[in-house]
């Protein structure tokens, strides 16, 4: 038997691994660090096996250097719970979903990526669609695209922003 968890670090699976010791498991993450001390990944698995690097990827020219912009001290994060060591999706998409902070990302796009292919990641996909409808009120060309949609509809909002040279 063999179980693949992607996320281990979020520690999501250990009581199952624990009560099925004759599993094989093998475990993908970028994020090599357990979320809790008090259950390291060394503990879980065998072996931790790290790919290349992203400095490496970059230099070999699989990756490019990103470009990140962020509106500086526009969110309190000490506001912000966390489930798992991640912050908590449902509260954060609230708090980011207020005006202030959706016209911040509308702002921000207009001082950092104006008529530029952009993509904007969202707290979940309730902020994602508000987020998107702010920068179509606002003139602006952009789709939203989440992880729910459908076959057919997931591949039109690709191509779409594929061909779409001020695409968000």
């Amino acid at each position: 038997r063999l179980l693949v968890v992607d996320e281990p670090h979020r520690g999501l699976f250990t009581k199952f691994i624990d009560l099925h010791p004759e599993i094989l498991v093998i475990g993908f993450t970028a994020t090599p660090i357990a979320a809790s001390k008090k259950k390291p990944l060394k503990d879980i698995y065998h072996e931790i096996v790290c790919g290349p690097q992203i400095n490496d990827l970059i230099a070999e020219g699989s990756l490019t250097m990103n470009i990140t912009h962020r509106v500086k001290d526009s969110i309190d994060r000490k506001a912000l719970r966390t489930k798992n060591g991640e912050y908590d999706q449902e509260q954060a998409g609230k708090i980011l979903s207020s005006a202030k902070h959706v016209n911040n990302t509308v702002d921000a796009y207009r001082k950092f990526c104006l008529g530029k292919k952009t993509i904007i990641f969202n707290s979940n996909v309730e902020h994602s669609k508000i987020v998107t409808q702010a920068f179509i009120d606002a003139g602006y060309t952009a789709m939203h695209l989440d992880g729910y949609m459908s076959k057919p509809a997931y591949e039109s909002a690709m191509h779409w922003f594929e061909n779409t040279p001020d695409a968000i």
